[in-house]
């Protein structure tokens, strides 16, 4: 399992016509940039169920309506993202 954050938010900017970097959306959603940018990296072990929120919440406050699964990739066992 895989973070999805680069793709929703390439989604976000055609969605929204605006470019959004990770410095704005640590600042909007009150997270640490270097937690975005380890989650990103997919470094991560574990998260926080309030991180995942404030991720939900500011994704659908641009404009994504994303559901809670949308901000992961589950690989089907070959590496490769469903």
């Amino acid at each position: 399992m895989r973070f999805n954050l680069l793709p929703l938010k390439a989604k976000l900017e055609i969605t929204t016509g605006r470019a959004y970097d990770w410095t704005d959306i640590a600042r909007a959603t009150g997270l640490h940039q270097n937690t975005l940018y380890h989650m990103v990296g997919n470094k991560n072990r574990r998260v926080d169920l309030g991180t995942l929120e404030k991720l939900l919440d500011f994704f659908r406050a641009e404009g994504l309506l994303i559901e809670i699964g949308d901000l992961f990739a589950v690989s089907l066992g070959n590496g490769e993202p469903t």
